[in-house]
């Protein structure tokens, strides 16, 4: 782990790992949701995207691409506090965060009326996660090349 040397740094970090823990806070307020309220959820997205581009989408798909979108923008988040805190992206770590979060948010479901725990659901949630952190991988990348193109000017 690095040590924090400004207070642009320590920013950093904090925010960082509030927008994940925000994030998380989001994710367990859509499972708190009973199955029928997911559902009206569900169906008035649908037909906003209906009314936007004249596509349907069927409800199964677009629950699926949700449940994909929202962990992998809780493992995008995961990668960026880490890498704030520990000075290099973790990959294995912050993928293996968010599933272990996933397979918490599935459990949690239990509870809820008209809500299930679904363990081709935590794999979706995996899949977008590992999504997630390539494209963290991808834009680290990149800007790594960029850096090195600028400093060889």
């Amino acid at each position: 782990m690095t040590t924090v040397q400004t207070k642009r740094q320590a920013w950093l970090c904090i925010v960082s790992w509030a927008l994940a823990a925000a994030c998380m806070v989001m994710i367990f307020c859509f499972s708190q949701q009973s199955g029928s309220d997911s559902q009206a959820l569900s169906d008035g997205v649908l037909a906003g995207i209906f009314d936007v581009v004249g596509l349907l989408i069927p409800s199964a798909v677009l629950r699926k691409m949700a449940h994909a979108a929202e962990f992998a923008l809780l493992a995008i988040l995961l990668f960026h506090a880490l890498y704030q805190t520990c000075g290099r992206g973790r990959p294995y770590l912050s993928w293996g965060m968010t599933v272990l979060y996933a397979v918490t948010d599935e459990l949690h479901q239990i509870l809820i009326p008209g809500r299930a725990c679904r363990f081709f659901d935590v794999c979706v949630d995996a899949l977008g996660a590992l999504a997630g952190v390539l494209f963290c991988l991808l834009v680290l990348a990149l800007w790594k090349k960029y850096r090195v193109k600028k400093t060889e000017k």
